[in-house]
């Protein structure tokens, strides 16, 4: 008898991390064809996928984002920032879910001080967001703070400045790779030397 329930219980355990095992799979399995359907811009597809992950798991990496985002990218702004309201105090999805918290509240015309508050908390954590300085800028021009609008537009200038800089640098560095490249194979092609047949050289004889 006691043989009989290890048995059992063994076949139990094996067949829960079997099941297991698939649940998993499966999951892994929408969230990368979500992703991946989200970056093609098919929004609805994305959509599919990401909410049958979120209801076996709410929590599953960042899954909570991309509903976000697709909510917001098809207008639904109210309903993007209630997607976003778990992970508002994520250590790791925070900063993000509060930026596109302020983005679905800027988009839907909510009350210009609460969303200020909101980008100066932001800005203490990333001062050099792009997408920070430009609503900020909007935010106080709307406000009719023009010196701080100034300020968010000029230090958003000058990041637009930096990543055209390193655009350039990145191209020259791809530049000389490239050409390094071509001339490694350049050098390792054989040099091909024509010989002259005996027959060749007695006709110019």
């Amino acid at each position: 008898m006691a043989v009989r329930s290890f048995v059992f219980l063994c076949c139990f355990l094996s067949l829960s991390v079997i099941f297991s095992c698939s649940d998993s799979e499966t999951l892994e399995k929408n969230y990368l064809a979500g992703k991946d359907e989200y970056a093609s811009g098919d929004l609805d597809s994305a959509l599919n996928y990401l909410t049958q992950v979120d209801k076996e798991d709410s929590h599953y990496s960042d899954t909570p984002l991309y509903l976000a985002k697709i909510e917001f990218y098809k207008g639904n702004f109210a309903k993007a920032e209630e997607r976003l309201e778990d992970v508002l105090d994520d250590p790791i999805l925070g900063f993000q879910a509060k930026l596109w918290k302020l983005k679905a509240g800027y988009a839907s015309g909510k009350d210009r001080k609460t969303l200020l508050a909101l980008v100066d908390e932001l800005l203490l954590v990333d001062s050099s967001n792009l997408d920070l300085l430009i609503i900020s800028g909007k935010i106080n021009a709307k406000m009719g703070k023009i010196s701080d609008a100034i300020l968010s537009y000029d230090k958003a200038i000058g990041q637009e400045d930096q990543i055209l800089l390193a655009k350039q640098e990145l191209n020259l560095i791809y530049g000389k790779v490239y050409s390094s490249s071509k001339d490694r194979e350049t050098s390792k092609q054989p040099t091909i030397i024509i010989k002259q047949s005996p027959q060749s050289k007695n006709r110019r004889k």
